[in-house]
């Protein structure tokens, strides 16, 4: 049906019925799928963003003041026509804003764009939006919880002023007053009582036009106005609930009595009640003809209207707090399950069981999340016909559920490596029973009839397209690009703009009568979250491990001990430079300088780095520190430069260069760096460990020292002799480094440098380099005891000419070069003689143990005169292992990637944390190596319960003992014998898995390896490259299996869990 005539349907049911139905008994949309997740959120960024502060706050559930982006605790929820009202305030949990907002465009919120924050137009119960202060007059609140509306004028439930505001109109400007008020005298009185004209804490208020319903909950009733009110304190005409208008207790379930009831609606026909206190929803089948005191035709969520039990099935509620008719289905929001029940039919019989839940995935879920499936305490619900909008309380949001056909598998959100579908994320500290996937990465979308062709289409074009073979897919509304696209299978990347820790995921095909929007399935979502490829393309079994020069690692050329491999995987997560979502990974070409040197300064030499041609020179202050240095440098750089931007590392004192061009542009800038002598400051250029490169060699070769070229683990040395040059140097290495088959050297000896290619056919090899010279003995000069006058200077080492010997005293500098001739104890004296020129400190030499002893000419002077000593020399043989030019550009994962050889089964000691709530005959077993320990839930059991029968049965093996901690939800595991050696694997599962998660923590049985690089594969989309090391210890293994883990950073912190890669193999042969 159009939505013209769903206009046309309201209106006609509306004239033969004498009522306005624009308000709360609009249809509930047919459609619905179990399980399904919503496709909109009011108030937050996305899904699971459910603060409500500010940037300004730093508790993001607890705010100081609120405001028009974010909603608080909010309660019930309503539509007139193109208008949503939203009570933003609650009883049950802060924050309570004390406020109703009116959003004025239904229309234009349900089409916002991704990750937009829509403000409302009106605020009623606050003169602005930043105010929040409760109040008794015809303009202020105190915990309005109810909203209704007939299309005109607007009632709204104040639930602590113990009243019904009604609006004759639906307000349009903030802070406006109430004209009439139910359930007081006067606009400026707040007393609870019963009788016919007062109330006590009333929750929610509903109408069908002519009448007006209060949930008048501490009251236990429901108060039925006839015609509604327009004079303040009217007095009601039927109450229900009790046996007259005097009676508030509350009492025995039955037909007749309510305990707490939340909610009163109608479909003009029937009226129906949520009755909190005893966990059911009451159908009176005639609203027309209904007496004070009548009793029920229909108890749902009960067997009887005698019962009053609790339950999360199909058949039961727990704590009910709204239910609605439109005359052909009834909907039932069940707070205490978190869910939404869908009957397709009225009941008509008591018990029946409802068809469909909406919160969880089946009828036995209890899960309380804010993911895009998920609800916690969901309180209201309102319907425009198309979508239906939960007021998701805890969550503070308001969630649409739109009906749409099952095209995507519940679950089918994978990552395009692994496949996996373990539960490995969380939102809002509950694990999620998605398999998480991760912003940037590559997913497989597994469903059925996903494309409108029966031929699969795969993306040939870059950058990759949005929408392929008339197949779009959205998370969260943002779309993503396609790779490939079948009936049964799309291949997408995870948009890199995609935030939070849970996603609602549509599919989007074109047919024949029109485009078709599957119904939005939820996706974990984690900042890193690695499958590594397999050329199985299952995930399983052998992986794609490379070595570096890029052929596959295979049984016939296997790994072996000591070397560096490529692990090619996806779902690595975001990247600390700038990338285009389907774009192929292009960064900046890069290089970097290392400062290195005493800190602060002692002698002043001035630092010049030069890119492509273009020069930029300072002067660092004596005393400066390095970091300060490096800053000012980086600042020079950054406002001179044309080619590059330079920021800076402060802890490792250097600057990183990025083209300001993407891509290969930036590739070949040449660039250099030195210092002028006279100090003891050198420069590194970085991004210098892997060949091409060069090496340039400065200074005076000294006999006996080695120089050695490391190539990718063979070494090449040359020992100097007495007549050595840098240039005698160069030739004698380069001829060496020529035997390498990968590597070819070529001498520029003029210059002292030897240039470094990779030969042909090795042009994709990864070889790093570097270089080192042995030392010879020097000066050392160091102060004992205080750093302030009075103390001593020691002196120790070779006097070998050339070296500078700086003493600082308060800022003034006494130095002293040594020459050939000097010996120790003539350096001493050198150095004494100078001092004793200070005007406020006076010298004395002790040759015999090489001191210089320093007092204070006057002790009583008070001066404090701080002390510093250091050596500096004439720059000697150095060589600097450094590219000359920018290269390729690449960028690194933000969250750090771990990687590991070995078992990925966990091994006692460990831990198994739980989460969730157990269900009847669920099967819960613990896994020690092949013993399994199993227990059974019975009906009551808690979580608590479970984890005390578990504990009790894995305490009976011989080899492991248990320890339970109910605080936390965790079950400890150790070894009896900690000297045993064993080495005991542990697992945990549950069937049926319901809403019961858990997670392994513990120590493995495995080899750490170290990470060298980890990022976007250039030229790539999705696909991300994890360069290791394997030790050099490690044992061979023709089946080593590996995986990767990143941590599972929750609110932008590390947490305590770790997600997991798949465990891929490789064979590992023993050391050549």
């Amino acid at each position: 049906m159009t939505r013209l005539g769903k206009t046309v349907l309201y209106c006609w049911v509306a004239f033969l019925t004498g009522r306005n139905l624009w308000g709360q008994s609009r249809p509930i949309p047919p459609g619905f799928l179990t399980g399904q997740a919503a496709r909109f959120v009011l108030g937050q960024k996305n899904f699971s963003d459910i603060s409500f502060c500010t940037p300004l706050s730093d508790d993001p559930l607890q705010c100081p003041y609120p405001t028009d982006s974010h909603l608080g605790a909010i309660s019930g929820i309503a539509i007139a026509g193109n208008k949503l009202i939203v009570a933003d305030s609650s009883y049950l949990h802060p924050p309570n804003n004390n406020r109703v907002l009116i959003y004025n465009d239904l229309n234009a919120l349900k089409n916002q764009p991704p990750g937009s924050l829509v403000l409302p137009n009106v605020v009623l119960g606050q003169a602005d939006f930043t105010s929040s202060a409760s109040g008794t007059s015809a303009s202020l609140m105190n915990q309005p919880v109810g909203v209704a509306t007939d299309g005109v004028r607007l009632f709204v439930a104040d639930w602590l002023n113990n009243r019904v505001l009604i609006y004759n109109q639906i307000p349009e400007t903030n802070g406006a007053a109430a004209n009439v008020v139910v359930g007081q005298q006067s606009f400026d009185t707040a007393d609870f009582g019963a009788g016919s004209g007062r109330l006590r804490r009333p929750n929610s208020v509903s109408t069908d036009g002519t009448r007006l319903l209060i949930a008048d909950t501490l009251n236990n009733r429901i108060l039925v106005y006839n015609r509604i009110p327009t004079q303040n304190g009217a007095a009601a005409d039927v109450v229900l609930g009790q046996p007259n208008f005097d009676g508030s207790k509350a009492l025995p379930a039955a037909a007749n009595t309510l305990q707490n009831p939340m909610s009163a609606t109608t479909d003009g026909q029937r009226l129906i009640i949520t009755d909190l206190g005893n966990s059911r929803v009451l159908i009176y089948n005639d609203i027309n003809n209904i007496q004070s005191g009548a009793a029920a035709d229909v108890v749902v969520g009960q067997p009887d209207f005698t019962s009053t039990s609790p339950g999360n099935t199909s058949t039961s509620l727990d704590f009910p707090r709204y239910a609605y008719s439109d005359g052909t289905r009834l909907l039932i929001v069940d707070s205490g399950n978190n869910r939404i029940l869908i009957y397709n039919k009225i009941p008509t019989e008591n018990g029946m069981a409802a068809d469909l839940v909406l919160g969880q995935e089946d009828f036995l879920g209890l899960m309380e999340a804010c993911a895009a499936s998920n609800l916690t305490l969901p309180y209201a619900v309102a319907s425009d016909g198309e979508m239906l909008f939960v007021s998701d309380s805890f969550s503070r949001r308001v969630l649409g559920f739109q009906p749409s056909p099952a095209l995507v598998y519940q679950h089918g959100v994978v990552n395009a490596a692994s496949f996996s579908t373990a539960a490995q994320t969380a939102a809002c500290g509950v694990m999620l029973p998605q398999p998480p996937v991760a912003p940037g990465g590559l997913v497989s979308i597994f469903g059925t009839g996903l494309a409108g062709t029966d031929t699969p289409i795969t993306a040939d074009s870059l950058p990759r397209p949005t929408k392929l073979g008339g197949v779009q897919v959205k998370f969260n509304g943002i779309p993503a690009p396609l790779l490939y696209v079948s009936p049964t299978q799309i291949n997408a990347q995870v948009p890199f703009e995609l935030t939070g820790y849970s996603a609602s995921v549509e599919v989007e095909k074109d047919t024949p009568t029109g485009p078709v929007v599957s119904a939005a399935v939820a996706a974990g979502v984690a900042n890193g979250a690695p499958g590594i490829f397999t050329p199985s393309q299952t995930g399983d079994g052998p992986g794609m491990i490379f070595h570096t020069d890029y052929t596959p690692v295979t049984d016939e050329s296997p790994a072996v001990p000591g070397e560096t491999l490529i692990a090619f995987a996806t779902g690595l997560g975001t990247v600390d430079q700038p990338v285009t979502t389907g774009a192929t990974a292009q960064f900046g070409a890069m290089g970097s300088i290392t400062l290195s040197g005493p800190a602060p300064v002692f002698v002043e030499q001035t630092i010049t780095v030069t890119i492509g041609g273009v020069s930029h020179s300072y002067t660092p202050a004596i005393g400066e520190s390095l970091d300060i240095t490096v800053q000012n440098l980086a600042n020079l750089i950054n406002d001179g430069d044309p080619t590059v931007t330079a920021t800076v590392n402060v802890a490792d004192i250097s600057i990183d260069l990025r083209a300001r061009i993407t891509g290969e542009a930036g590739v070949g800038v040449p660039y250099s760096a030195s210092v002028s002598e006279g100090g003891n400051l050198t420069l590194t250029l970085g991004d210098s460990d892997q060949v091409p490169g060069s090496i340039v060699f400065q200074g005076t070769p000294e006999p006996g020292q080695t120089v050695t070229v490391n190539l990718g683990g063979t070494d090449y040395s040359y020992t100097t002799v007495s007549g050595d040059t840098p240039a005698s140097v160069v030739n004698q290495l380069t001829n060496l480094i020529n035997s390498d088959p990968s590597v070819a050297a070529t001498a520029d000896p003029a210059n002292g440098v030897i240039h470094l290619e990779l030969r042909e056919g090795n042009a994709d090899a990864i070889i790093p380099y570097t270089v080192s010279i042995s030392s010879v003995a020097k000066l050392t000069a160091s102060v004992e005891g205080k750093t302030n006058v009075p103390t001593t200077m020691h002196l120790a080492g070779t006097a070998t000419p050339g070296q500078t010997v700086n003493i600082n005293l308060g800022g003034t500098l006494y130095s002293y070069t040594t020459t050939a001739q000097d010996t120790l104890e003539s350096v001493v004296t050198a150095l004494t003689n100078l001092v004793n020129g200070d005007p406020n400190v006076s010298a004395t030499a002790d040759l015999a143990n090489l001191k210089i002893s320093l007092q204070l000419r006057n002790p009583d002077s008070g001066l404090t005169i701080s002390v510093a000593a250091s050596v500096s020399a004439t720059p000697s043989f150095t060589a600097t292992a450094a590219y000359q030019h920018l290269v390729t550009g690449v960028t690194n994962v933000i969250n750090s990637v771990s990687a590991a050889i070995g078992s990925v089964l966990p091994l006692v000691p460990g831990d198994i944390l739980f989460s969730g709530i157990p269900v009847p005959g669920q099967f819960v077993t613990v896994t020690l190596q092949d013993t399994p320990y199993s227990y059974t839930a019975a009906a009551g059991d808690t979580l608590q319960i479970v984890l005390n029968k578990l504990t009790d049965l894995i305490n009976g093996d011989p080899n492991v003992s248990a320890t339970v901690d109910l605080t936390n939800f965790k079950i400890s595991l150790a070894l009896r014998n900690t000297n045993s050696g064993l080495k005991i694997t542990f697992s945990v599962s549950a069937s049926p898995a319901a809403d019961l998660l858990m997670l392994t923590r513990s120590t493995t049985d495995t080899v750490n390896v170290s990470v060298i690089f980890a990022g976007p594969l250039n030229g790539t989309v999705g696909l991300y490259q994890v360069v290791f090391a394997l030790p050099d210890t490690i044992e061979p293994n023709p089946k080593a299996a590996l995986w990767l883990k990143q941590n599972l950073i929750i609110f932008g912190s590390i947490s305590e869990f770790d997600i997991f890669s798949n465990p891929v193999e490789f064979p590992i042969a023993a050391a050549q």
